[in-house]
């Protein structure tokens, strides 16, 4: 197998990792490549936390090939395992299975975890529409809208439900709503979601502050994300 090797470049723990990797991988009579290569991978493969899970999720994405990582960072929930159990994971490497993850898309980027919408006042009404129809209407500080794989993260502190990775579904929490027994929504996404608010809100995709706008289209992404789910015990 070919095996792209991508560390997290301002970790030095995940920068160390890579000659322990690369002996490894040739041991297993794997092909270690680097990001600038031109060969095709079989599998991407990153160093460090969940946050370097979603920075390079888009280039197993773009070569639509098997996913997963080694946690130099802190938690790792996304990751599966730690450095120091690197060397004995990588020898089972062409044997895991994957979970096909739901993977969304706005306005031409990935959503691999989750959006979020803040309002610029107190409150706002949110009305979320899946085509013509409206599906909920919430009165909030604002809105999660998490994948199965991002429903761990800020959905998870939020109050809102873990979903398995093989849901088609999407889980929309509400922040601070004003209405307390306003439960979050596991929804299955078919083509598209539109987010609607009476004034402008601001928007963030994984992290990344987007425009402000009233409307918002959230649509099921044409590709999924093929983490593998072998994980090794961290305790």
């Amino acid at each position: 197998m070919k095996v792209l090797l991508l560390p997290n470049q301002i970790k030095e723990e995940a920068l160390a990792l890579m000659p322990i990797l690369e002996e490894k991988l040739i041991a297993s009579g794997h092909e270690p490549l680097y990001d600038g290569t031109d060969l095709r991978p079989d599998v991407v493969l990153f160093m460090g936390g969940d946050g370097t899970f979603i920075h390079y999720a888009p280039s197993a994405l773009a070569y639509d090939v098997l996913y997963g990582g080694i946690n130099v960072g802190n938690f790792g929930y996304l990751t599966n395992c730690s450095a120091d159990d690197a060397a004995k994971w990588l020898e089972g490497l062409h044997e895991y299975d994957h979970d096909d993850c739901l993977i969304l898309e706005a306005e031409g980027a990935y959503i691999i975890n989750d959006v979020t919408f803040k309002a610029r006042r107190n409150i706002e009404t949110f009305r979320i529409y899946d085509g013509d129809r409206l599906i909920s209407t919430i009165r909030a500080s604002g809105l999660i809208v998490a994948t199965p794989l991002g429903s761990t993260g800020i959905n998870r502190s939020a109050g809102g439900p873990i979903l398995d990775l093989s849901l088609e579904d999407i889980v929309i929490t509400p922040i601070l709503s004003l209405r307390k027994e306003t439960p979050p929504l596991v929804y299955h996404i078919r083509r598209s979601l539109t987010i609607k608010s009476d004034e402008p809100s601001d928007h963030t995709i994984d992290g990344k502050k987007t425009e402000t706008a009233s409307s918002f289209t959230i649509r099921n992404g044409s590709k999924k994300l093929k983490k593998i789910n072998m994980v090794m015990d961290r305790r």
